[in-house]
């Protein structure tokens, strides 16, 4: 869970860093992990993004060189 500080100076700026775990996970607790989300269909998730934003701005990766 995130931390927050108050910076006593200015109490309308904060600081925020991520909480830190007892040790790290390892690989088998990671896939465990991510085996547990939902799957993403590229395909679809391309489409709807280019119903909302529009495709006339997409710079990259469907050209030949890249």
């Amino acid at each position: 869970m995130p931390r927050l500080e108050r910076i006593a100076a200015d109490p309308t700026v904060g600081h925020s860093e991520p909480g830190r775990r007892k040790r790290p996970l390892t690989a088998e607790q990671l896939v465990e992990r991510h085996r547990k989300l939902p799957r993403v269909d590229g395909k679809t998730l391309r489409a709807e993004a280019e119903e909302f934003f529009g495709d006339q701005d997409r710079v990259g990766y469907d050209e030949p060189n890249h």
